[in-house]
């Protein structure tokens, strides 16, 4: 299997959700699209579309924990948009509808694929053989790179604002398209359903390098004549765990002063609440743009010791 993200220019204008509850429109100018591929079959095992100019390890966190949960059909609320019949992830195909887990899993050596947390969780929750390969040569890794050079022409460039970049310096872009983005802004949810419809359409795709078959139909006949797959029925436990953090932090408060106890979190404060239920050994703190969950000390005994939890 094969890990690796494209990155793709694009002039869009997106609505993104605010604080307050209303939607606001801000111009885009990068996409990424982190993928997990089955090098055999050529199928898209998980997919991540960050929005923005890099992605993080917690991005590749979210990825392997995405692709070890069974894949369910989400609740399409984008007008006219639907799934092809058939289409799904290599867990429809699996035995108890269990997503498969990678034995070998090889990537480039980029900071985020080798960084300190992630690496922690691949050794030691999703297991397998992992190997790193130099980064930005592309003729190492030609199934994926084909891969995202087809949805990059056949899905991405579709959308309004789409357009094909110079290969000189100083030439203009050609325009994909004739849609204007500015009056065709994209909603960040229903971006995420279409590449959901897309990815999954993919995998029921006809594909000229396994002699037409499908890349499910061609997991589906490897099951069925006993080969060997690796699953686990800790799969859903195990990705729980793959997007946790473990940190050491410093718990700051005034009783004389009257302040209530916090640690600092990303430079910000977060204040400990009281758990109604008894004090459990690690409480939860949620990813990015998520409001901060509750905390407790890892041993009530150990007052500098916590553990940190994203969902």
């Amino acid at each position: 299997n094969r890990i690796d993200a494209h990155d793709t220019d694009v002039d869009w204008h997106i609505e993104v959700p605010t604080p307050d509850g209303g939607w606001t429109t801000r111009k885009l100018r990068k996409i990424l699209l982190l993928l997990w591929v089955d090098a055999c079959s050529r199928a898209i095992l998980s997919w991540i579309l960050v929005l923005g100019r890099g992605y993080r390890q917690y991005d590749v966190m979210d990825l392997h924990a995405k692709g070890m949960r069974p894949w369910t059909p989400g609740t399409l609320v984008t007008p006219d948009l639907c799934y092809v019949s058939g289409s799904g992830m290599p867990s429809c195909v699996m035995p108890d509808n269990q997503a498969p887990r990678s034995a070998v899993t090889s990537g480039d050596n980029y900071n985020a694929h080798q960084a300190h947390h992630i690496l922690h969780n691949l050794l030691h929750v999703h297991l397998g053989v992992w190997q790193w390969a130099e980064s930005h040569i592309p003729e190492k890794r030609p199934i994926i790179e084909s891969l995202f050079r087809h949805l990059e022409h056949g899905a991405l460039r579709g959308i309004a604002g789409g357009f094909v970049p110079t290969s000189t310096r100083g030439d203009d872009p050609t325009r994909a398209n004739s849609l204007d983005s500015s009056r065709h802004p994209l909603n960040v949810d229903a971006l995420h359903e279409l590449m959901d419809v897309i990815i999954t359409a993919y995998n029921v795709t006809p594909h000229r390098g396994l002699h037409d078959r499908t890349p499910l139909s061609v997991i589906k006949d490897y099951v069925q004549r006993g080969g060997w797959v690796w699953q686990s029925s800790l799969s859903e436990r195990h990705a729980a765990q793959m997007t946790e953090l473990a940190l050491t932090v410093t718990i700051r408060g005034s009783r004389k002063r009257s302040r209530q106890p916090f640690v600092t979190w990303k430079g910000r404060p977060v204040p400990e609440r009281r758990a109604a239920e008894p004090v459990r050994p690690c409480r939860k703190v949620v990813r990015r743009n998520d409001p901060v969950g509750r905390l407790a000390r890892d041993d009530p005994l150990r007052r500098t010791r916590k553990c940190f939890r994203r969902l």
